[in-house]
């Protein structure tokens, strides 16, 4: 018999057994919202947000792997969306949050160019982890979102290699999809067959 759906219980906290609350109490604290088993949207975390962490508890088999990928593909969607507002002048962003020089029109195209490969990565591996139930299918939407996602990193990497340009937080970005593309693929099993 299975036990309740699998949900991530997060919470953040800032300055924690330190100015909040004693070591004690905010131990009591943590072990109460496990118990809980309380969903708290870290991003508006009432907290200092000098010290603002997110803590992931592991509850009812989510891991940590599956939940970091399903961040990731969220922030890519959000990225993009945020592109999309940019471009159509409906936001105005700080140039120093841009990459390197952002305002030449085959740069643009460049990073535009990344737009299908990074849409239907995050698409692809939502779809596999939470629309999709029969195995076999499943599986092959996480090769695919696994393969697509290495590679979306891989190919900005390469590009600044060539270029010899190196800005650490877009650096970062693009290995971490390197990395969790990476990670997945080696990670995804295909399904059980059950003997007869």
């Amino acid at each position: 018999m299975k036990g309740p759906a699998a949900r991530p219980v997060f919470f953040c906290w800032g300055d924690v057994g330190h100015s909040a609350m004693s070591n004690r109490s905010s131990r009591r604290f943590f072990r109460e919202l496990a118990a809980m088993d309380v969903v708290d949207a870290g991003l508006f975390c009432p907290w200092k947000f000098s010290t603002l962490s997110i803590i992931l508890l592991q509850s009812h088999g989510v891991s940590m792997l599956k939940f970091a990928t399903t961040i990731t593909e969220l922030a890519m969607l959000l990225y993009w969306l945020l592109a999309g507002a940019l471009a159509s002048k409906l936001i105005s962003i700080d140039p120093s949050l841009m990459y390197s020089d952002y305002e030449n029109p085959l740069v643009v195209a460049w990073n535009w160019s990344f737009f299908p490969v990074d849409v239907a990565f995050a698409i692809i591996g939502l779809t596999a982890r939470f629309g999709v139930q029969a195995g076999n299918l499943r599986f092959k939407l996480e090769v695919i979102a696994g393969v697509l996602m290495l590679c979306a990193g891989l190919m900005a990497v390469s590009y600044w290699t060539i270029t010899g340009d190196f800005d650490p937080t877009w650096w970062g970005m693009n290995i971490w999809l390197i990395v969790l593309g990476g990670i997945n693929l080696v990670r995804t099993r295909p399904p059980r067959t059950e003997s007869m």
